[in-house]
């Protein structure tokens, strides 16, 4: 769920920015064999594609599991944008520190947006960086702001040149089971999710990077890249997608949209 919006607008500084109050504890994080296969099951990808290379977008969850570290709210919150920079191979049962602080918090239209960015170290060596665009959004506003926005407005054209690379359905079960560690109530409780005008809880939009990441997996992920991933409309836990990309000399482009025909993420692959 997003608005890029956001993203480009101008963002004033938070009262804690340049204070020590804006960095997260630092920890450590893991993701194991089991681990791993626990995401991409319940995404219906096939864990094996990955071999025994961690699966970025399953780091990416450390990022919202770090805002439950340093004991900041996370019900509600909501992704818009995320970042991967993967400088290093990093495999299965590698342990990382995850070193994370809030650059930015910004006032828009829905409620705040805090910029957050993260480093995972291994033997105090930068692996991956990440940077994250997450939406803390005011109840009352959006749900004014998302009336009917579900089904008015126009639809997405598929783009002729952009190739079909699956079709996922979600459930409620496995959305839940994907949700877990992060344990936020927009993703589980169907009352907390009508406060802010959407119709049922919603999928984690990191959801949509795992999808990404199963289909460069399929053809062998580089140990150095990129990603940009933008989330422009909300993944319910019902919801039916399509997943197209196109193939460029020098990246990968990649669409995830719903029955609706709304772009729900639209990210880009450079390795």
């Amino acid at each position: 769920m997003s608005d890029t919006r956001s993203r480009g607008a101008a963002r004033p500084r938070s009262a804690a920015a340049g204070s020590g109050a804006k960095a997260f504890p630092v920890w450590e994080t893991v993701v194991t064999r089991e681990r791993q296969a626990q995401y991409h099951d319940n995404c219906d990808v096939a864990t094996a594609v990955f071999g025994d290379a961690v699966d970025a977008s399953v780091l990416a969850s450390d990022c919202a599991r770090s805002f439950l570290k340093a004991r900041l709210p996370i019900d509600g919150l909501m992704f818009n944008y995320h970042k991967i920079d993967q400088v290093k191979r990093v495999r299965l049962g590698d342990v990382l520190e995850v070193h994370g602080r809030i650059q930015d918090v910004a006032k828009d239209e829905k409620g705040f947006v805090i910029t957050a960015v993260f480093d995972f170290l291994r033997d105090g060596e930068r692996v991956v960086g990440m940077e994250a665009i997450t939406l803390r959004p005011d109840a009352q506003k959006m749900r004014q702001l998302r009336r009917g926005t579900d089904d008015e407005g126009p639809k997405a054209q598929r783009p002729r040149d952009y190739a079909l690379i699956g079709r996922k359905l979600l459930t409620p079960q496995k959305v839940q089971a994907y949700a877990k560690e992060a344990a936020n109530k927009i993703n589980f409780d169907a009352g907390f999710a009508a406060r802010f005008g959407l119709r049922s809880p919603v999928a984690p939009s990191l959801v949509a990077l795992t999808y990404f990441a199963w289909h460069l997996a399929k053809k062998g992920l580089p140990d150095t890249y990129e990603i940009d991933c933008r989330f422009l409309n909300p993944l319910y836990w019902d919801d039916g997608v399509d997943l197209i990309a196109r193939e460029r000399t020098a990246s990968t482009e990649f669409k995830c949209i719903n029955a609706r025909s709304r772009i729900v993420c639209e990210a880009e692959f450079r390795g």
